[in-house]
């Protein structure tokens, strides 16, 4: 289970080197997860959109909209995709923008 971030799909002028480093965690888990597969050992990626943490000194904060549209999300809500990926070894999961939607933390059927 890697964490990458939703600014590896977006062009953020000011977060460039940070888009790189996680740019470079997402290639790392796409061929981890090709040599990994035939040992059964399944590799998933995560791309949380804005989360409130004490990542920055935490600036993102609940509540707070940082750019229009953006939503702040909270930390349970990122762990609960985080659960799901564990459980069902899905390859790449990409948190949407915008309001949480709790469908998203439960198994596919």
């Amino acid at each position: 289970m890697n964490v990458s971030s939703g600014t590896t799909r977006r062009v953020l002028p000011g977060v460039g080197a940070y888009a790189a480093t996680k740019s470079a965690v997402n290639m790392i888990s796409a061929v981890l997860r090709e040599e990994l597969a035939g040992d059964g050992i399944a590799v998933s990626l995560l791309l949380p959109s804005i989360t409130a943490t004490e990542f920055g000194d935490g600036i993102f904060q609940l509540g707070v909209s940082p750019r229009p549209g953006m939503v702040v999300h909270r930390p349970e809500y990122v762990a609960g995709v985080v659960l799901r990926l564990l459980r069902t070894g899905e390859d790449t999961f990409d948190i949407p923008r915008g309001p949480e939607q709790p469908d998203i933390t439960r198994v596919p059927e």
